[in-house]
């Protein structure tokens, strides 16, 4: 069956354009270390963020001209190394600091909470799932849709804040989740935006993603009967959500500074808003 899904999943990813093979890499970004001079301030981190935060920017950037630069995903641990390393001006994260990296010196600004959603492509018939479901599902028990099609199940690698998220919330999953991973039951990936374009294209596939990066052509399942909207996070009736957080060390920029105020104005609650976020306080 790996060598089968294997070939399979080869074929797909070539054809909407996925490099990697089975098992997609992080995108490298290349990032100028500390002793080199930069043109240019550098934003980047977790794919969770990386969606509203250019919107953000963009909206930013009207009214101030800054030559700021916002590269792709490399995950919220990428984001601290950068900013600890020097090498990022602000770091954009989906799980908050550990003791030792506030140690160090790190920081973060917890800005907007966002919801987790069960996503298929538009032809899977289905509108709910339940936590038995995706621990049947993930545990290669439950294969099939309810019109019959065999699920295609995409999983994040291990250490995705997502499924810190998942494992932390659902009773069982980290256990299938663990053992999912370690026989190589599922496509594996390690950006969330491959994954998010693969739901698009991949008939009948099922994967988490981030509310706030949610493309056209994926649809988002009801959780035992939960929408995953901003209102159901904000009251707690849907529980699978994440903080989303800037992160920095003193001195900071003042220009990121100044971006950072932005996002907390009237202006940019209200892109987050529009992103499924819910705003929060300084």
């Amino acid at each position: 069956m790996g060598k089968y899904c294997c070939g399979v999943f080869l074929l797909l990813f070539s054809f909407i354009g996925i490099s990697g093979g089975c098992s997609p890499q992080p995108q490298q970004v290349h990032l100028a270390s500390s002793e080199q001079k930069r043109d240019k301030l550098i934003i980047a981190g977790s794919g969770s963020n990386l969606a509203v935060t250019k919107k953000l920017l963009a909206a930013f950037q009207e009214e101030q001209q800054m030559n700021i630069e916002i590269p792709g995903s490399i995950g919220s641990g990428g984001a601290i190394s950068g900013v600890a390393n020097g090498s990022i001006d602000l770091g954009l994260t989906s799980r908050p600091l550990t003791e030792i990296e506030k140690a160090g010196g790190l920081k973060e600004i917890p800005y907007a909470r966002s919801g987790i959603g069960v996503a298929v492509g538009p032809d899977v018939p289905d509108d709910n799932i339940s936590y038995e479901d995706l621990v049947e599902i993930y545990k290669g028990n439950k294969t099939t849709w309810s019109n019959g099609a065999s699920i295609v199940v995409f999983v994040m690698y291990e250490k995705d804040s997502t499924n810190e998220v998942v494992m932390r919330e659902i009773p069982d999953f980290k256990a299938v989740l663990l053992d999912s991973l370690r026989f190589h039951r599922w496509q594996v990936f390690y950006n969330q935006q491959a994954q998010e374009q693969a739901l698009t294209k991949v008939p009948h596939s099922l994967g988490f993603i981030n509310m706030p990066a949610a493309l056209e052509g994926i649809k988002v399942l009801k959780v035992n009967g939960i929408t995953a909207s901003r209102e159901n996070v904000l009251d707690s009736s849907y529980k699978l959500c994440k903080t989303l957080n800037f992160v920095y060390r003193e001195p900071i920029d003042p220009q990121m500074r100044t971006f950072i105020d932005f996002t907390f104005s009237h202006q940019g609650k209200n892109i987050l808003l529009g992103y499924e976020c819910i705003p929060l306080s300084k």
